[in-house]
C-alpha cells in the first residue's frame, strides 16, 4: 500500500483536494494523510484546518508558516519558513508520494522541501498560464520538480511537455474541482442565509478579487474601480475574502469598507467553505472579480462571470466569461450585461474546457501514478534531435502494411515483429527495453514484465469499441443489430481489453453491413486512429485519455462458438441474425447439430 501525503496550504487549494483524497481514500492500494498549513492554521484567514477535520481526514501534521505583513519581503520569509517546517514534517512522515496542488508560494515551499528527501510527488494544475501573477514561476517551477502532472486541459499537458517532461508522466484529468460541483449537497436558501448573515434575494452577486502580484502597485486603483463598478447594483453582494498574496491587506480593507456602508445588502466573507461556496455558485446572478474559479467551475453551471484585469490572462475560458479591464464604466456594463436574462440563456450547452468533473478517477487509473521513479529524462532537451524508442508488434494484413509504413517514415528507428495467431511468443520480448511498446492486431497476450520495460506506454489498438473486448467483437455487434460501431486505443496491461482507454472512435453501422464489410471499415478507421495517436507520440506530446471505460469482460472463443449455434427451437428471425453475425469468408460459421451430425450453413456471405 503506497502512503500519500496530500499537502493543503489555504482553502483555495483544498476544494480542489477534496474529490482527490475521497478517491485516494477509497482506493485499496493507497493510504492517504492530510499535511495542513499556512493560511488553514491561521484565525486571520478563517481558520479552515476545520474544515479538514470536519471532513474526518487524518491530519499528520500542522505547518506554521505565514508571518504577519503582506509586503513581497514578508512573503519571501514565509517561503523560506515554509522550506524548513515543511522539511521536518516530510522528513518525519516519510511519505511514498506527495501530492501537491497548483501555483501558491506556501506550496512552493512543500516542493523545494521534497526534492533533497527524494520524495516523488504529484503535481495537480500544472502546465496553466495566468500572466498578471507571478503564479506563473511557481507553478512552471512546481513542474520541474514532480514525477508525475495531472493537468486539467489538453493545452496545459502540451505546455508542460515543452519544459521537458517525458510525455508518459502527463495525464490530462480535467480540473478535479469540477468533482465536488456533483459530490457536495447543496444548501437550502434559509441555510446559506444564515451561513452568509443576509438576505440572498434577488439572486446575488458572488465577488473575489485577489491581488494581481506582478501589478501589486496598482492594488488600490483596481480595488476602488471594482467597487465603483459595483456601485448601481442592486442585487445582495457576497465578497470573498482575498487570498494571503501581496497587499491583500489593502484589498480587504477596502472591501470592509464597502460593506460598512451598505449594511445588509454586502457581506465580506472570510471563508465559506465548500458547501456554501458550492451552493452559492449555483444560486448567484453572476460571478465578479478575478479568480479562477470563475473560469474553471462556473462553466460547469454555468454562471456568467464577470472577469477584471490581468489575473487571469492566458488561462483557458468558456463563453461564461466577460472579459474586462479594472475600468468602473466597463465593468458596469459588463455586469449588466452578464445578469441579464438573454446572455444567461445564451450560456445553455456551453463547453467547459476544464472537462467533465471525473478527473479523480482518471488520475488513479493512470499508468504513472503506481510508477515514478525520481530520476526524470528530460524530454525535448537531451531528446530534443532524437526519436522515441518504438517496438511493434502486428501481423502481416494489408491493414499492419500501412501501420508500419507509417511508423517507418516517422520513426525511422522503429522495431517491427509480425506474427499470426499460434505463433509463440518472440525472443526480443525477454530483452527489449525502450519507450513504446504498441500492438496493433498483435497476436500475443504480453505479460506485465514485459508491458513494464516500456518506460512511457505500452498502447494496443482493439478494432472494436469498448463494449466489445475480447474476441469475436464483430460478430457481437452484428448480432446485437448495434447501430454503431467504433475502435478503441487503450494503454496494455496483463488482463485482456482492461487498460485505461486513450481515445475511441466510432462509425454508423449499415443495415447491409456483413462480418467482412464492417471488419473492412473497422480497419481503415483503426489505421486513422493508430496515425492520429502516434502523430501525438512523435511530437512528443502526452497522450490523451479518454473518459470511456470497458463495459463488459472480454468475449471468448467459447462465447462466439455459442453464437454459431443454431437449434431446431430457434425462430427464423434468430437463425438469421445469427447467419448474418458469424459468416465470414473461409471461416466456420453458424451450424446446426442433428443426431451427431454437424451441418454448417454455406450460402452467399451476407446471405442471411
Amino acid at each position: 500500500m503506497k502512503r500519500v501525503l496530500a499537502v493543503t496550504v489555504a482553502r483555495s487549494d483544498y476544494g480542489i483536494l477534496r474529490p482527490l483524497l475521497a478517491a485516494l481514500d477509497a482506493a485499496p492500494d493507497f493510504s492517504v494523510d492530510v499535511l495542513v498549513a499556512a493560511t488553514h492554521l491561521s484565525p486571520a484567514y478563517g481558520l479552515t484546518v476545520r474544515q479538514v477535520e470536519r471532513d474526518g481526514y487524518a491530519i499528520a501534521d500542522r505547518v506554521e508558516m505565514t508571518l504577519a505583513g503582506d509586503t513581497p519581503t514578508s512573503i519571501a520569509l514565509s517561503t523560506g519558513l515554509g522550506v524548513q517546517s515543511f522539511a521536518r514534517a516530510i522528513a518525519s512522515l516519510s511519505p511514498d508520494l506527495l501530492l501537491l496542488v497548483g501555483d501558491r508560494f506556501e506550496m512552493f515551499a512543500a516542493g523545494v522541501a521534497a526534492v533533497p528527501l527524494t520524495v516523488p510527488m504529484v503535481h495537480v494544475h500544472g502546465g496553466e498560464v495566468t500572466e498578471g501573477a507571478f503564479d506563473d514561476q511557481i507553478r512552471h517551477a512546481l513542474t520541474k520538480m514532480s514525477h508525475v502532472h495531472c493537468v486539467a486541459t489538453s493545452a496545459a499537458g502540451r505546455r508542460v511537455a515543452q519544459m521537458g517532461e517525458e510525455p508518459w508522466r502527463i495525464c490530462v484529468t480535467g480540473a478535479p474541482g469540477l468533482d465536488s460541483l456533483a459530490g457536495v449537497t447543496r444548501l437550502e436558501r434559509a441555510a446559506l442565509e444564515a451561513r452568509v448573515g443576509m438576505v440572498l434575494d434577488p439572486a446575488p452577486l458572488l465577488v473575489t478579487f485577489h491581488p494581481v502580484t506582478l501589478q501589486a502597485e496598482r492594488t488600490d486603483v483596481e480595488v476602488q474601480s471594482v467597487i465603483d463598478g459595483l456601485a448601481h447594483v442592486t442585487h445582495p453582494i457576497v465578497i470573498t475574502a482575498p487570498n494571503a498574496d501581496t497587499s491583500n491587506a489593502r484589498i480587504r480593507a477596502a472591501w470592509a469598507a464597502f460593506a460598512a456602508s451598505r449594511p445588509g445588502q454586502v457581506q465580506l466573507v472570510e471563508s465559506l467553505g465548500t458547501e456554501a461556496y458550492v451552493s452559492l455558485l449555483f444560486s448567484a446572478a453572476a460571478m465578479v472579480g478575478n479568480s479562477s474559479s470563475g473560469l474553471i467551475e462556473a462553466p460547469a453551471v454555468p454562471l456568467p462571470v464577470v472577469n477584471i484585469g490581468d489575473r487571469q490572462a492566458g488561462r483557458d475560458r468558456s463563453t461564461n466569461v466577460i472579459d474586462v479591464p479594472p475600468d468602473a464604466e466597463a465593468i458596469r456594463a459588463a455586469i449588466d450585461r452578464a445578469t441579464s436574462a438573454h446572455f444567461r440563456a445564451s450560456l445553455v450547452g456551453a463547453v467547459n474546457p476544464y472537462g467533465d468533473g471525473r478527473a479523480a478517477p482518471r488520475m488513479l487509473a493512470h499508468p504513472a501514478i503506481p510508477f515514478y521513479p525520481v530520476a526524470k529524462e528530460v524530454h525535448g532537451v537531451s531528446r530534443m534531435t532524437g526519436q522515441p524508442s518504438v517496438l511493434l508488434l502486428t501481423k502481416t494484413s494489408f491493414w499492419c502494411r500501412e501501420a508500419q509504413a507509417f511508423l517507418r517514415q516517422h520513426v525511422p528507428g522503429v522495431v517491427v515483429v509480425e506474427g499470426e495467431r499460434g505463433a509463440s511468443r518472440p525472443s526480443i520480448l525477454e530483452s527489449w527495453h525502450g519507450d513504446y511498446l504498441v500492438s496493433f492486431l498483435c497476436p500475443w497476450v504480453l505479460p506485465a514484465p514485459v508491458l513494464s520495460r516500456a518506460s512511457r506506454a505500452a498502447i494496443n489498438f482493439h478494432p472494436a469499441p469498448p463494449e466489445y473486448p475480447g474476441i469475436g467483437c464483430y460478430n457481437f455487434a452484428l448480432y446485437a443489430e448495434v447501430s454503431t460501431y467504433g475502435v478503441t486505443a487503450h494503454h496494455m496491461a496483463p488482463q485482456v481489453d482492461s487498460g485505461a482507454i486513450v481515445a475511441v472512435t466510432r462509425f454508423p453501422v449499415l443495415r447491409t453491413d456483413s462480418v467482412a464489410s464492417l471488419k473492412d471499415r473497422s480497419m481503415a478507421c483503426l489505421l486513422t486512429l493508430f496515425q492520429d495517436v502516434m502523430t501525438t507520440v512523435v511530437k512528443g506530446e502526452p497522450l490523451p485519455q479518454s473518459s470511456e471505460r470497458w463495459t463488459r469482460a472480454p468475449y471468448r472463443r467459447t462465447d462466439l462458438e455459442a453464437l454459431c449455434r443454431v437449434t431446431p427451437e430457434m425462430t427464423p428471425g434468430e437463425v438469421r441474425r445469427r447467419v448474418r453475425a458469424t459468416t465470414f469468408p473461409g471461416a466456420s460459421g453458424a451450424y446446426l447439430e442433428v443426431a451427431g451430425c454437424r451441418f454448417e450453413y454455406a450460402g452467399e456471405e451476407g446471405g442471411a
